[in-house]
């Protein structure tokens, strides 16, 4: 059996804290400092400039935070989405479904058996 072991207090890692020991006039974890990656993102189907349709099996968590930070940093841009099952859950333990997501966030969303709006396509 594997022993357990403790973080210390104040710190995220027994090796922080070793470090800080040895370090007393230098402070821990100031400062946040913020970063965006650059990644690139290619949507289904393009409607118009700056309105896009975006056709999903699974949305995975990995999709939904590009989804956000593509809002967050392209406030231009109109993204749809069409589901093939906007009721299933985001995860195993999660309430939210993928349509109620949407909602929260400000994306209109479809199924194909609903049809597509025609004020998406205009």
């Amino acid at each position: 059996m594997r022993r357990r072991r403790t973080v210390p207090t104040g710190f995220r890692s027994g090796l922080e804290k070793r470090a800080s020991d040895l370090m007393p006039d230098v402070t821990y974890e100031p400062d946040r400092i913020s970063y965006t990656v650059e990644h690139h993102y290619t949507p289904d189907f393009k409607v118009k400039e700056n309105v896009y349709i975006e056709t999903k099996g699974l949305f995975r968590a990995s999709d939904r935070a590009k989804h956000l930070h593509i809002k967050e940093q392209h406030p231009e841009i109109k993204i749809y989405f069409i589901f093939q099952n906007p009721n299933l859950k985001l995860n195993k333990v999660s309430k939210t479904t993928y349509a109620m997501w949407c909602e929260e966030h400000g994306y209109e969303w479809t199924t194909l058996e609903k049809g597509i709006p025609k004020g998406w396509l205009k």
